[in-house]
């Protein structure tokens, strides 16, 4: 599950590029100096796209970033572990059947405590993917926006 939603965050992550290179290249060739009510128009338009962006990033990086998975112990710890279990109790009646159930139930419980922690991490990197999609597609009708009313308002430098 890590690696699907690693492989679902390549595609946030070249929406928010790109969205950044259109926002960069609305300021850098904006030209326009006399007060206007789509010079307002756009700067509004463009804050509120800057502002959306980094919220956007926010969730985008909390949906990638800081997450610890658990992981079983390593196949040589496990036969150490259930060679000293052997040790332990071949001096019991029934010590090999004793040494396997709690070798069983070891592993069961490792095996429930990392799955249980993996299942919580793998939500939570979910939820904020969920809100990183949605906070794209409002940033990028904002940013389409902005775009029209510079391309219409002929607020930039000839192109």
């Amino acid at each position: 599950m890590r690696e699907k939603l690693s492989a679902r965050l390549q595609m946030p992550m070249t929406l928010i590029v790109t969205l950044c290179g259109a926002q960069a290249f609305l300021l850098q060739n904006y030209k326009y100096h006399t007060f206007s009510g789509l010079m307002y128009s756009f700067w509004v338009l463009i804050v509120v796209s800057f502002a959306l962006l980094m919220v956007t990033i926010c969730y985008f990086v909390r949906s990638w970033w800081n997450h610890t998975y658990s992981f079983l112990p390593s196949a040589q710890v496990n036969e150490d572990y259930r060679q000293s279990l052997i040790e332990f109790y071949k001096t019991c009646e029934n010590g090999e059947q004793l040494a396997a159930e709690h070798f069983t139930d070891y592993l069961r419980t490792h095996y429930i405590c990392c799955s249980a922690a993996n299942t919580v991490c793998n939500d939570i990197r979910s939820v904020y993917l969920h809100k990183t999609n949605g906070m794209l597609i409002i940033t990028a009708i904002c940013t389409v926006g902005t775009f029209l009313v510079f391309s219409f308002g002929s607020l930039g430098e000839a192109l």
